[in-house]
C-alpha cells in the first residue's frame, strides 16, 4: 500500500530553476551582441570596397587624362615677356646692346596684342654687326628680334609666315627660331655660327 509521503509532489529545487533563468538569460542577451559585432564587420567590410571601388575610378579616369588631350600646365621660371627672354639672352654673354620693347602703340608691324599675334615684343641689336648710325630705328636686321605668344599654335604660324616672306622676298630671309610660345628672329647677316649660338642659348633660358 502507497505510503502518504508517495502522494506528495515534491517541487525541484529552487536553485536550479534560478540557474536555468540566469543561463537562458545570458544567452538572450549575448546573441544581440554578437549580432551587432557582425553587422559592424559587415558595414566595415562594405565602406572598404566602396572606397577601393571609387579609387580605381579615379585611377581609371586619371590615365585616359593622360593617355588624351591634357592641359597645359605653366612652367615654373619660365620667362613670361620678351624682355625676361631677351634679359636671360644676356645672362648667357651673347654680343646684345641696345635694346627696345615695344607696345601696341609702337609696334611697328600693328601686331602686339592682336587676336593670335604676339602679346610682348622686344627688338635688338647684335654689337657684331655693322649698323648704320643714321637710322632712326632698331630693325631685325641689325640683330633681331623676340616675340612671345599666348599659344604654340600662334607662335607656329607665325614662324610659318616669316619663313614664307622670306622664300618670296630674300633680303627679308632671316633666322627663325622657336621654343614653345617664343619666337626667335635673327638678322641674315649673321653667319650660321653665330645663329646657332643664339639657339643654343634660347633653349637653356626656356
Amino acid at each position: 500500500m502507497p505510503t502518504p509521503e508517495a502522494d506528495v509532489l515534491i517541487p525541484p529545487p529552487r536553485q536550479q530553476a534560478w540557474e536555468t533563468a540566469t543561463s537562458s538569460s545570458v544567452r538572450d542577451h549575448a546573441l544581440p551582441q554578437e549580432r551587432s559585432t557582425a553587422f559592424r564587420l559587415f558595414v566595415g567590410s562594405a565602406i572598404v570596397i566602396v572606397v577601393l571601388l571609387l579609387l580605381g575610378v579615379v585611377v581609371a579616369a586619371l590615365s585616359l587624362t593622360g593617355g588624351g588631350s591634357q592641359l597645359p600646365l605653366p612652367s615654373v621660371g619660365t620667362p613670361q615677356s620678351a624682355n625676361e627672354v631677351l634679359q636671360g639672352l644676356k645672362d648667357k654673354d651673347l654680343p646684345i646692346g641696345e635694346s627696345v620693347a615695344y607696345t601696341a602703340k609702337n609696334d611697328p608691324n600693328d601686331l602686339l596684342g592682336r587676336p593670335n599675334q604676339y602679346t610682348s615684343k622686344a627688338t635688338f641689336k647684335d654689337t657684331r654687326l655693322n649698323h648704320d648710325p643714321m637710322a632712326d630705328k632698331i630693325d631685325i636686321q641689325h640683330g633681331g628680334s623676340i616675340e612671345v605668344f599666348e599659344d604654340q599654335d600662334d607662335a607656329i604660324a607665325r614662324k610659318n609666315y616669316v619663313e614664307s616672306m622670306g622664300k618670296v622676298f630674300s633680303p627679308a630671309s632671316e633666322y627663325t627660331y622657336r621654343e614653345g610660345t617664343v619666337l626667335l628672329r635673327l638678322s641674315h647677316q649673321l653667319t650660321p655660327k653665330q645663329a646657332a649660338e643664339y639657339e643654343d642659348a634660347l633653349k637653356d633660358v626656356l
